[in-house]
């Protein structure tokens, strides 16, 4: 399953909050771990939740897919 599988149909929207791409919690932006991946900002409930997507691209891109 790819990490972006779930992410094309899930918008994180403007205001305050996000929706961590791994686990799907709402989090708060101001808050929350960041990264960035090809432009785009993504929001993590916790280090765990950020470390799962790293490792995900890291497969992704191994694999080629």
């Amino acid at each position: 399953m790819s990490v972006f599988s779930g992410l094309f149909g899930r918008k994180q929207n403007d205001g305050k909050t996000a929706v961590d791409p791994i686990c799907g919690m709402t989090v708060q932006k101001a808050t929350a771990i960041k990264g960035e991946y090809e432009g785009q900002t993504y929001y993590f409930c916790s280090p765990h939740c950020q470390q799962i997507f790293v490792a995900q691209l890291k497969e992704e891109a191994e694999s080629g897919e």
